[in-house]
């Protein structure tokens, strides 16, 4: 079964994002550590492109329970939102959403359905008026999770009706968006059984559908998806063959 594992209890609280920031002048990477892959050698020279070097930014963490950010999407230096859940005193999944300034990261106010489990696992902005969310929310009470969808306009976070395929569940796990009219989102359905298909679906500015999708591998499920223009996107997951996961790539173009 290709279903999204959640964190128990035991997973501890707090999570903290890290922000790059640009190296000065041209940089090559030192040796490795000792006993590391590759230890006593230069590692290889970076061209094209400034290295970076990764620092702690201070996040906030709501409540006390277990919080977790599971994706991010910058418009610029000094406009990102990252997207994953909180538990409630409940101990139920809440949204979590928060969003950098270009000096402090802070929640914003996000919706979640019923009173059952939610999670956002991707996001994709494209203004500061236009951000896409895409999760799934479990239903109290029932062993059935169905797709979530969320908008930003640039004051307040919205639900918007994502379709869910026949099979009782369905995920979505990442986002990508070229304009505010045109999203893809990807992830996978699976019956109780187990029997996992993958799952893609698009945004027209009015509403979520779902796009044909393959199935190479007796199950198969999306974790990820880019798209670089309207009819130019990859999506990424994982099929199950003899029992092990195998790599599966999925193009998205324009027919005709």
């Amino acid at each position: 079964m290709l279903r999204r594992p959640v964190l128990s209890a035991g997973v501890a609280a707090g999570v903290v994002v890290a922000l790059a920031a640009a190296a000065s002048g041209s940089a090559r990477p030192g040796p490795g550590a000792a006993g590391a892959r590759g230890a006593g050698r230069a590692g290889p020279s970076v061209t094209g492109a400034q290295a970076l070097t990764w620092s702690s930014v201070p996040s906030p963490n709501r409540g006390t329970g277990n919080n977790l950010l599971d994706g991010v999407s910058c418009i610029s230096a000094i406009a990102c939102t990252a997207v994953g859940y909180s538990t409630a005193s409940s101990g139920a999944l809440r949204t979590l959403v928060e969003s950098w300034d270009g000096t402090h990261w802070s929640v914003v106010p996000s919706l979640s359905v019923g009173t059952g489990g939610n999670d956002l696992y991707g996001v994709s902005c494209v203004s500061a008026t236009a951000c896409a969310a895409a999760g799934f929310y479990h239903i109290a009470g029932r062993n059935i999770q169905k797709t979530l969808t969320e908008s930003w306009d640039g004051t307040s976070w919205s639900v918007v009706p994502s379709p869910n395929p026949g099979n009782p569940h369905a995920f979505l796990e990442g986002v990508s968006c070229v304009s505010a009219t045109v999203c893809t989102a990807a992830g996978l359905s699976n019956t109780n059984s187990g029997a996992s298909t993958t799952l893609i679906e698009s945004w027209d500015g009015t509403n979520w559908s779902v796009v044909p999708s393959p199935n190479p591998a007796a199950e198969s499920g999306l974790d990820g998806v880019s798209c670089v223009s309207a009819t130019a996107c990859t999506a990424v997951g994982r099929g199950l063959i003899r029992g092990v996961s195998n790599t599966l790539i999925e193009s998205g173009t324009a027919s005709g």
